[in-house]
């Protein structure tokens, strides 16, 4: 039996939810539209059946939530009704989250009138899906700062393969220009709290990448996250395929821990801002990035699109390590500028770089390229990386189980460069040049700034790292040899 205060909240909780489902079923554009399996109704009508779970899960994976509608023609832009139908949209999730039955995933469809190549139109259904995930992110992130590490978000495209209205109906170019928003409040397995279950969005489509488009598991320094978190470095299967690739952790002598899903990560967030440093031939312009966006100042020969697309994803990535420093919970504190981000970062972009310069199929150049770089840093099996994570057990972590994962003092080391950390596994030899090389790009360029939950210029982050140094050492925390991967007891 819970307690009044308990109550008293999934009370406030449950009351916050069905007020943003009666707001929407309100709303015209909001009414859902049933799959084939269901009857037509609005989404007020489900009713909680126990506590603050105003939609069931299966009803939430079985139908649409919400249709964003509306679009312009040839337009991916929204207006103050689309935006404010996507802030209903964060409000439920963010209120949600906070119950036993929490949104995890979130599928977001971008669809089309019947105007247009199939391939055009396959395009703007994704900028537009896209353009609302990226409000949604930043409105779920105002809200509950890091929620964005706990729910997975796919962006897809249907292009005008389904309409919801015959195009010759005077509301059916309108209503099927829209994105479509799919909810899944599945609970997870096991005893782990949801906080485990973390994602950052990435791209993963083939060439072109316009977006990124879907979440990968977060891939903590530990053996064990909800199962072995060692990947077998024979079989990574093919990158941007959700149902064969593997993210994980290998051990290599040369090159320390890698993460997988970083270099995943920043294999595809590079070849999206390449892509768009091309589509403008260099021309100065703002390209967005997965956590903000870069201002091209001045124009880049073509010699240079790939190198300033890496160093655009490198700053990407080391301010998402300073934000998530000061938040609470795995893939947040407890992971921030762990031993192995940074390197695996720059890895991620070298292996974009070399899957561009291929040509072909992005996706399929960069299974290779990866399988490639994997092989010549000589990544080690699970049982041999596991052996390497014994040896700094205790030391840069501490694990005994995966609950340790949720303590925010679970990482006592911090790694702000790229230069990877070795264990001491009798497999460490020299690190080669290429692992730790930063592509050279003359200041002046761009500028960056990182835009989710909080502003963070690339001219701060001298600042913002020794803010975090100085927090390290505070008694309580981490100790003075925070920032080195010896001496280890």
């Amino acid at each position: 039996m819970p307690s009044p205060s308990t109550a008293a909240i999934e009370r406030e909780l449950e009351n916050e939810l069905n007020a943003v489902l009666a707001e929407i079923a309100e709303t015209e554009a909001g009414q859902i539209t049933p799959s084939i399996a269901l009857p037509a109704r609005r989404i007020h009508s489900f009713q909680p059946r126990r506590g603050p779970l105003a939609l069931p899960p299966e009803i939430l994976r079985g139908r649409p939530f919400l249709h964003i509608d509306y679009f312009g023609f040839d337009k991916s832009a929204m207006n103050k009704h689309q935006l404010g139908l996507i802030e209903k949209v964060a409000r439920y999730v963010t209120a949600r989250f906070k119950t036993s039955s929490p949104i995890v995933r979130i599928r977001l469809v971008g669809h089309t009138d019947s105007r247009g190549p199939a391939s055009y139109n396959a395009k703007l259904g994704r900028n537009r899906a896209a353009a609302v995930r990226d409000t949604l992110l930043r409105s779920m992130e105002r809200r509950t700062p890091g929620i964005s590490r706990r729910v997975s978000i796919v962006v897809q495209s249907a292009g005008a393969t389904q309409p919801l209205r015959h195009r010759a109906s005077p509301a059916g170019p309108g209503l099927n220009r829209r994105v479509t928003v799919y909810l899944d409040a599945s609970r997870p397995s096991g005893k782990l709290p949801p906080a485990l279950f973390e994602s950052t969005p990435v791209v993963a489509t083939s060439a072109p990448i316009l977006s990124p488009m879907v979440s990968r598991p977060c891939c903590i320094l530990a053996p064990k996250i909800r199962t072995s978190n060692f990947v077998d470095p024979a079989n990574l299967g093919t990158h941007g395929d959700a149902s064969t690739e593997q993210t994980g952790l290998i051990y290599s002598g040369k090159a320390g821990f890698m993460d997988l899903g970083h270099i995943r990560d920043m294999i595809d967030v590079t070849k999206f801002i390449y892509d768009q440093i091309s589509a403008v031939s260099g021309a100065p312009t703002t390209v967005k990035s997965v956590h903000g966006e870069a201002k091209i100042l001045s124009q880049i020969p073509q010699s240079m699109f790939i190198p300033v697309a890496r160093r655009i994803a490198n700053d990407d990535g080391f301010a998402y390590e300073i934000l998530t420093y000061w938040m609470s919970g795995p893939g947040t504190r407890n992971s921030s500028f762990s031993p192995e981000d940074l390197c695996s970062n720059n890895l991620g972009t070298l292996v974009a770089e070399k899957a561009i310069l291929a040509g072909g199929n992005f996706n399929a150049a960069a299974t290779s390229k990866l399988d490639d770089c994997v092989k010549a840093l000589g990544g080690l099996k699970p049982a041999e990386t596991l052996a390497s994570f014994n040896l700094i057990n205790n030391c840069w972590v501490r694990f005994k189980t995966v609950m340790d994962l949720a303590s925010d003092d679970y990482l006592r080391r911090r790694n702000f460069t790229a230069i990877p950390w070795k264990t001491g596994h009798s497999s460490d030899q020299a690190t080669p040049a290429f692992v730790t090389a930063m592509p050279a790009v003359a200041s002046g360029v761009y500028n960056y700034t990182h835009t989710v939950a909080r502003t963070i210029k690339d001219s701060d982050f001298a600042t913002e790292v020794a803010a975090i140094r100085k927090d390290a050492v505070a008694p309580g925390n981490f100790g003075p040899n925070f920032d080195k991967p010896t001496p280890c007891p």
